[in-house]
């Protein structure tokens, strides 16, 4: 789940917490994430930080391979990110790689 320090990232987080599901919090900023992986432990769910900036794609792959490697699989990608804040400066979502 990337976005993870947002309202909207961090609420579908912890639905998926609330689920039991096992998931990897990730923000540009390590600790945003940290923060939010110590309020899923009563949640329900299992969950590991991550700092990652998904606008970079060896980045955004990296993250992905984390979550193989630490959880055997990935069920469901989720991004929270707020993306409009980029498209307000003149770009658009086809500008990143998809």
């Amino acid at each position: 789940m990337t976005g993870t320090f947002t309202r909207i990232g961090t609420e579908v987080y912890f639905l998926f917490a609330e689920k039991g599901a096992q998931s990897v919090a990730a923000a540009w900023i390590l600790s945003n994430s940290e923060g939010l992986v110590r309020e899923i432990e009563p949640r329900r769910g299992e969950a590991l930080a991550a700092a990652t900036d998904v606008k970079k794609r060896e980045e955004a792959d990296s993250l992905v391979a984390f979550g193989i490697r630490r959880f055997g699989g990935i069920g469901i990608l989720a991004n929270g990110t707020a993306i409009l804040r980029e498209m307000l400066k003149g770009e658009s979502p086809s500008d990143y790689p998809k």
